[in-house]
């Protein structure tokens, strides 16, 4: 059995560092979760009824997916606002362009199930990057 060996030297190393930086530089930059830390997200309830907001779903403006934040239970009177400041993961310098609320509503005929409501734009439009203590206004229409 023959033996084969590899020509390994100095500019063939440098050569495949080389192509490892240039690769690396082409991949998107990852979103940081730790970058989007207590933002001030309000829900402006403009319905006639009280209703009950229990989770947050977001969309990730630099991956294009979905991502849900579990919030407290919390009511909302018809006509007052809440704001919610969890913090949002995977989204760090990326913008949200769009929101979902899971509620429940308080009709004629008493609380609704819980729902996934209408896709939400924020007030201050579809590409505010998500930083630390930024804003999000929510009209729940």
């Amino acid at each position: 059995m023959k033996t084969k060996y590899f020509n390994f030297n100095h500019k063939t190393a440098l050569r495949s560092f080389a192509t490892l930086l240039i690769a690396a530089a082409a991949l998107p930059v990852p979103a940081f979760a730790d970058l989007c830390q207590s933002p001030h997200i309000t829900i402006n309830n403009q319905k006639i009824f009280d209703m009950e907001v229990r989770k947050i779903k977001y969309l990730d403006g630099c991956d294009g997916v979905w991502r849900t934040e579990d919030v407290p239970n919390t009511e909302i009177n018809a006509g007052d606002s809440e704001t919610f400041h969890d913090d949002l993961e995977y989204v760090g310098n990326c913008p949200i362009e769009a929101f979902q609320l899971f509620r429940r509503v308080d009709g004629s005929n008493g609380w609704t199930s819980v729902i996934w409501g209408n896709v939400i734009v924020p007030n201050e439009g579809d590409n505010v990057v998500c930083n630390t203590e930024v804003r999000y206004t929510l009209d729940n229409p």
